[in-house]
Parts: C-alpha cells; structure tokens; sequence
C-alpha cells in the first residue's frame, strides 16, 4: 500500500527585501528596490533579485545592496566628505548580484563611482519604464464589476470621520504627509482613472443619494485611525491601499479598482488630510 504524502506547507518569508547589517529607514529600502526592477543593475546581468517561494521554502532575497561611494573612508571608492547620511542614502545605492556586488568592490579601480552612478541612472530608467508600462495596463483592465465589487466592500465597513477637515491640493498633500516617489507613482496611475470612477460614483448616487458621502467616510475613518497609531508617509499610504482594496491578497482587478477609488478621492476629496496634530 502507498502512504500518502505529507501534506506540503508553505512557510512565510520572514527575510526583508535588501535586509542587511547595516540601519536603512523603510523609505530607503523602499525606494532602493521599487526602482530596482528585481533585476541586477549590472548592464546585461538581468540576475532576478528575489526568488519566488516554493512549496517548501520561503522567498529568498538574493540581491545585495551595494555602495556607490563606500560606506566607511577606507572602502571601495572612499568619498570621505560624505556624511553617514549620505552613504547610506538611496542615491549612493544600487542593486547588485552576490557576484556583480563581490565584483564591484573587489575591482573598485576597474568599477569607478562614476560608472556605478551610470548603471543606476540607466538601470532604474528602464525599469521604471517597464514597471510604468506595466501598471497602466492592469488600471486600464478595470472596469465597472471591478469597481462596484470594491465598493460594496468598503461601505459594508462602518465609521465616520470626526473633526474638521480642510480642502488640500494633492501636492500638498503629498508633501504634509510625507508620501515618497512610490505613493506618488501609484497615484499617478490611479488617477488615470478618475473620470471613470467618477462616472462610477455618479452612476451608483442615482441609486443611492448617500453613496458618494459613505464611500468618502470610511476612507476618511480609516485614514484617521491610522494617523491615531502612528502611520505615517509609505506605511500609511500603504495602510490605505490595503484598507482600499479590502482584502489581504486582492487579484490584481481588485487591487487596481481599490487604488483608483483611492487617487480619485485623494484629488477631489478630504481623504489624507486630517484634523489630527
């Protein structure tokens, strides 16, 4: 008689993308690999960054963060006039293969500051490209069904903002709750939506005279909350995609209706402003 298999489980990746020995903030780590395309910045290495989970194993972070100008004065390709700060910011950053990265540092003489710069200047052109080109054509997939399905979700969620709001512009909005290049990217493709949603809402108002008001509420709520524990710039733009999509792993029609629910309101409506010091 066969036994019967084991039944497989999946283990939870518990690595970070670029987690290192080395204090990065969240907003350097995110903006390092957003802009990364999970690809080596080697020109013509094309090595994948992170490998996908399996059924046995977690997904495996393989990328290496490496420093244009070194992170100490005796490094490779030392820069002693940069601060702390400045050696460990996003822009003295790139993206490299264990071997691409062994190779850099190793051959610093060969591989200058100068032509690292190039390599991330061209490298995140492409993949910022790419991932544009990408993103606009899962928003353009979304229509009506995707947009009433995300709806009914979030107005079968109860609260109501409290305190007084004010109208902001959306740059400044982007400036007084510190949204960095990805929430700023996110909103720029939602927002090529807009008018559909739009139309959306005033299609559903005819329905329902209070549907415009509830919709806005919860996002409003919800924004608030977060503020309250402490969410701030990328972690809450993120709280609030994921509040907008309303489910924990959305497909990917769910997860574009949510963010251009989201743009629209956050261009005509009070959803990131706040009442709160």
């Amino acid at each position: 008689m066969v036994e019967p298999q084991k039944k497989r489980t999946r283990r939870k990746a518990t690595s970070q993308p670029g987690k290192s020995t080395r204090s990065y903030s969240q907003k350097t780590l995110g903006l390092l690999w957003g802009l990364a395309g999970n690809q080596c910045a080697y020109p013509s290495c094309g090595h994948e960054l992170i490998a996908d989970a399996t059924d046995f194993d977690p997904a495996a972070i393989l990328g290496h963060i490496a420093h244009i100008y070194s992170s100490s004065d005796k490094g490779p390709r030392a820069n002693p006039g940069l601060t702390p700060a400045q050696r460990d910011d996003a822009r003295n950053l790139l993206l490299l293969c264990r071997h691409h990265h062994g190779l850099v540092d190793v051959q610093d003489s060969t591989y200058t500051a100068e032509q690292l710069i190039g390599w991330k200047k061209d490298h995140e052109a492409v993949a910022w490209a790419k991932k544009r080109t990408e993103a606009a054509a899962q928003m353009n997939r979304v229509s009506f069904p995707e947009l009433e399905a995300v709806a009914s979700g979030l107005l079968a969620l109860r609260g109501a903002p409290g305190g007084t709001l004010v109208t902001v512009p959306p740059a400044d909005k982007m400036r007084l709750n510190d949204l960095g290049m990805e929430a700023e990217f996110s909103l720029t493709i939602g927002a090529s939506k807009s008018q559909e949603v739009g139309r959306f809402i005033a299609l559903q108002s005819q329905l329902d005279d209070d549907f415009g008001r509830r919709l806005r509420s919860g996002f409003v709520h919800e924004y608030q909350r977060l503020r309250a524990v402490g969410c701030w710039g990328d972690d809450l733009f993120d709280g609030m995609l994921s509040f907008a999509h309303g489910r924990r792993e959305p497909s990917e029609g769910r997860r574009y209706a949510g963010l251009a629910i989201l743009s629209h309101l956050f261009i005509l409506c009070d959803v990131f402003e706040t009442s709160l010091p």
